[in-house]
């Protein structure tokens, strides 16, 4: 299956099987399982990189997303820094996005300390790589968050993939470019992030394990709140 259509039936689907119960249900393990191994086949992606892709961990995630890890980076959503579609809330479209970890700062320092510090953080970021590299992923990242409560662990997430967004390009819902395109842009993307690698000290990255992700980015359930 092309990225192209992929990506056209998550936008699709996504807000009503959403609605539907979430254990066991087929999207999900089709998102899972089928996407990661059909985006690694299209890439013709190197053992250094791993795919994985997420539709929430017992509940719907409002924000799906398809990642790709360099494993001397990370391979975990919690820490570091990776490239990753982002689907909006709303699904009008999706991002392409350099973003990062939030959860090892977020530990040490609370939620938002440790937004200012990613945000900061992807600033620096830019300023380290050239112009020219990112000029095409120059799109604001906004996922349409106003459509989830502000005190649930879905908006905070949300707002953490915002505030760690170094680079970004948003493919509308209509407007879903060939995947000769689509696949030019990651590997674009993928070059930048190589390079953001070679060009910084790694070891805070490092502090963290992928277990953390079940405890902080997949949860949707008014129980699990942070304090800022």
């Amino acid at each position: 299956m092309p990225i192209k259509e992929l990506l056209h039936k998550v936008l699709l689907e996504y807000p009503e099987v959403s609605k539907e119960g979430f254990k066991g249900h087929q999207f999900s393990s089709f998102f899972r399982k089928e996407i990661s191994s059909l985006i690694k086949e299209s890439l013709d992606l190197s053992d250094i990189y791993s795919v994985k892709a997420s539709t929430g961990n017992g509940a719907w995630a409002k924000v799906p997303w398809i990642a790709i890890f360099n494993k001397l980076v990370t391979e975990s959503v919690t820490s570091g820094f990776y490239c990753v579609y982002l689907f909006r809330v709303d699904c009008s479209g999706v991002y392409l996005s350099l973003n990062q970890g939030i959860a090892a700062k977020r530990d040490q320092y609370g939620l938002g300390v440790s937004r200012d510090m990613i945000r900061k953080q992807a600033k620096l970021y830019r300023e380290i790589l050239t112009n020219d590299s990112i000029e095409d992923f120059s799109d604001p990242l906004d996922l349409k968050l106003d459509a989830i409560p502000k005190e649930t662990t879905s908006r905070r997430l949300g707002l953490a993939y915002e505030a760690g967004n170094v680079v970004s390009k948003l493919y509308s819902k209509g407007n879903i470019p060939d995947d000769s395109t689509l696949v030019d842009d990651i590997t674009k993307l993928l070059d930048i992030y190589f390079s953001l690698f070679q060009k910084i000290d790694l070891e805070e990255n490092r502090e963290i394990s992928d277990d953390k992700e079940d405890e902080w980015f997949e949860l949707d359930s008014a129980k699990f709140l942070l304090s800022d």
